[in-house]
Parts: structure tokens; sequence; C-alpha cells
């Protein structure tokens, strides 16, 4: 079955050998119910950091007060698993979660009326304006901290975002998840071929 030997990997974990042993499964006549076994262990662990990562979300706040749709922003935090790593992902469709995540440059304030004193020549049609958070006298977002996620459409693992919810949580929860990986993967594979043979 090859050795295996866990490391780590970036903000997660790995184990050495593992791309060999799901190779090696290949072979094996009862190898696909041993890989199901497999995502549902890593889909487990995912689930785990989801609710940390979702309970972290859900406490975000700028400058005392509830960031802006926190709770459906908490919702785009989704673990998932395959037959080889556990991991988190913020969902792209989800921009409050990516509010949460990175931030927001700019500000939406929608369109002042003439009652409220506004003498700017705005179009009837006209219905706010972007402006960027750092100059509002109150800033409702967290601060902008980058555009990783735009110029590469996705979120490796590993990558120093500084971001406010997902970084933090991963690395928070890895060492946790570290102290028994590699033994309770091991004894699943072990488990899983003697049942499924």
């Amino acid at each position: 079955m090859g050795s295996l030997k866990k490391t780590t990997a970036g903000s997660g974990v790995a184990v050495d050998g593992l791309n060999d042993l799901v190779k090696g499964l290949n072979d094996l006549a009862n190898g696909k119910e041993v890989k199901k076994d497999l995502r549902a262990f890593h889909k487990g662990i995912a689930l785990k950091v989801q609710g940390a990562a979702r309970t972290e979300a859900l406490r975000q706040t700028v400058q005392g007060r509830p960031v802006p749709k926190r709770t459906k922003g908490a919702t785009g935090y989704v673990g998932g698993g395959t037959d080889r790593v556990a991991f988190l992902d913020v969902r792209k469709t989800n921009k409050f979660a990516r509010n949460l995540e990175f931030g927001r440059k700019y500000q939406f304030v929608p369109r002042y009326t003439r009652e409220q004193g506004n003498n700017l020549n705005f179009s009837e049609n006209f219905t706010g304006v972007f402006i960027p958070a750092k100059d509002m006298k109150r800033r409702v977002y967290k601060e902008w901290v980058g555009t990783l996620w735009k110029e590469t459409g996705k979120f490796p693992e590993g990558t120093k975002y500084g971001g406010y919810v997902a970084e933090k949580t991963i690395a928070k929860e890895t060492p946790t998840l570290q102290e028994k990986y590699a033994d309770d993967l091991t004894d699943l594979i072990k488990k899983s071929i003697k049942a499924n043979k």
C-alpha cells in the first residue's frame, strides 16, 4: 500500500504517497468503493472547516457594526472533498462572501434626491455612484486586500491573500487536523479495502 507521511502544504494538509496510492486503487476490483470512502473522509474534514469559516464570517464587523449581508455571505464558504484532498471554496457566485473575504474597494452610494440638497445635475435614470471606500466618512465593508481573486479566478491553497475569513480559518484549523490525519487515513483505507472485498 505504500508508506504515508503527513506534511504541511501551504495552509492545508497533505500526505506524501497519497497520489500513488489512489492510482494503485485503479488496479483493485473494489478500488471505486475505496475511492468513494476517501471522498467521504475528505468531505467530512472540509465540512468541519466550512462550519468554522461560516462562524467566523458571521462575526465580521466594521467599526463595531456588522458587515452588510454577512449572513448571506457566510453561505458562500463551501467545503468539498475528492479522493485526494479536502478543500474550502469561496463561491465566486456569492458576492457577499467575496465582500467578507476581500473587503470592498468601492462603496455604492444611492442617488441623492433634490430634497436631500443635492445640486448635482444627475439624470432621472441615475441610480447612484461608487465611491472609494477609504474616502467614505463611515466605512461599511472591510478594507480591500487585493485583486488576486479577480486575476486568477480561483482560491488556491496556501496563497497568502490576507483575507478576513477563509485563510484565517484554515490556518487555525490545520494544526488540529494534522494531528491524526495520516493515521485516520491509513485506518480508513485498510478498513475500506477489507469491507469491500
